[in-house]
C-alpha cells in the first residue's frame, strides 16, 4: 500500500522536522517540512480506497482543527475539551476515530484527542504551552505597539489556561498507564 507506506514516512518525517526545529529555529533551515509537504501532496493524489481515504482524512481534519503541540506529528484539537464543543469539532473527531479505524496509526497520532486518557494528554500539552509562553520574556516592541495592559492581558490570559489544565488534570480520573503517567509527571498522585 504506498497511501500508507508514505504516511509512515510522513511520520518520520514529522520527527526528523522536530529534531532539526530544535537545532535550528530558523524554518527556512528545516529541510523536512517540506519534505512532508511534499509527501502530503503525493499522498492527495492517490486513489486507493479507505486507507487513502483515512490518510486524507487525517490530515484535513489536522489543516482545519489542530491547536499547537510540541511534537509535530501529534494532532490534538484544543476545542473538544470544551464544555460544549462546536458541531464541527465533535463531527472532525468522530471522522478521525473512523479514519483510525483504518489506519491504527492514526489513533496513536491523534491520542491528544482519541485516546482513553486524551483529556489528560491535552491538558499536559496544554500546560507545556502555557509554561512556555509564561516563560517568554515581554517584547519591548510589542509593548511599544499594543501597550503594557495588551501584553499583561495576555500574561493573565495564559496563567489562566495553566490553571484550567492543571485543574482538568487534578480532577480527571486516569483510565490507563499513559493517563497515570501524565498525572505522576505534573506531580498528581495517579
Amino acid at each position: 500500500m504506498l497511501a500508507l507506506s508514505l504516511f509512515r514516512q510522513w511520520i518520520a518525517a514529522a520527527n526528523e522536522y522536530d529534531r532539526q526545529f530544535a537545532a535550528e529555529k530558523d524554518l527556512a533551515r528545516v529541510p523536512a517540512g517540506d519534505l512532508m509537504t511534499e509527501i502530503e501532496d503525493r499522498i492527495l493524489e492517490i486513489s486507493c480506497g479507505a486507507v487513502s481515504l483515512a490518510l486524507k482524512t487525517h490530515f484535513v481534519v489536522r489543516q482545519d482543527h489542530a491547536a499547537w503541540v510540541g511534537e509535530t506529528r501529534l494532532l490534538r484539537i484544543r476545542e473538544y475539551f470544551d464544555d460544549d464543543p462546536a458541531w464541527e469539532v465533535s463531527f472532525a473527531v468522530a471522522l478521525l476515530r473512523d479514519a483510525a479505524a483504518i489506519v491504527p496509526e492514526i489513533r496513536e497520532l491523534a491520542a491528544p484527542v482519541l485516546h482513553e486518557d486524551a483529556a489528560l494528554i491535552d491538558a499536559e500539552i496544554e500546560i507545556q504551552w502555557a509554561r512556555i509562553m509564561l516563560a517568554e520574556p515581554i517584547s519591548p516592541r510589542l509593548v511599544e505597539i499594543f501597550g503594557e495592559e495588551h501584553e499583561a492581558e495576555n500574561r493573565r490570559k495564559n496563567e489562566a489556561t495553566l490553571a484550567a489544565a492543571m485543574d482538568r488534570v487534578a480532577n480527571t480520573e486516569a483510565k490507563t498507564a499513559r493517563g497515570r503517567a501524565v498525572k505522576a509527571a505534573l506531580g498528581f498522585v495517579a
